[in-house]
């Protein structure tokens, strides 16, 4: 993967970047993007800004996926729908079982913990 930072009138590259990171450290891949384009836009950050940055990086990719899956499913169907309410639920269920299982008592993402 290539990241790449733009200015959009012109066209013109202001940065490129390669990071070399595997596919399975997909969010540790977003933290270094983040962090490149923070520092390529010479944006004074505040400490908390930083932290809030880094914070809502999954701890399990597999467990936000079984997350994204059911808010899919509830935005697309809605609630009205008992068959896809079920199905959410159990993707809902079945993160937070890796969650636990992965990182027993510890944070999620999102703010949230165990």
């Amino acid at each position: 993967m290539t990241a790449q930072l733009v200015e959009a009138p012109g066209g013109t590259l202001l940065w490129s970047h390669a990071p070399q990171v595997a596919l399975r450290d997909v969010f540790q891949l977003q933290v270094q993007v983040v962090d490149r384009i923070v520092e390529s836009l010479s944006l004074s950050l505040t400490v908390r800004e930083h932290r809030r940055l880094k914070s809502d990086v999954p701890a399990s990719p597999s467990a936000y996926e079984f997350f994204l899956r059911g808010n899919q499913l509830i935005l697309t169907h809605g609630v009205t729908s008992a068959g896809h309410l079920n199905v959410a639920r159990e993707f809902y269920e079945r993160a937070w079982r890796r969650i636990r299982a992965t990182h027993p008592g510890g944070r999620a993402w999102g703010g949230a913990s165990g």
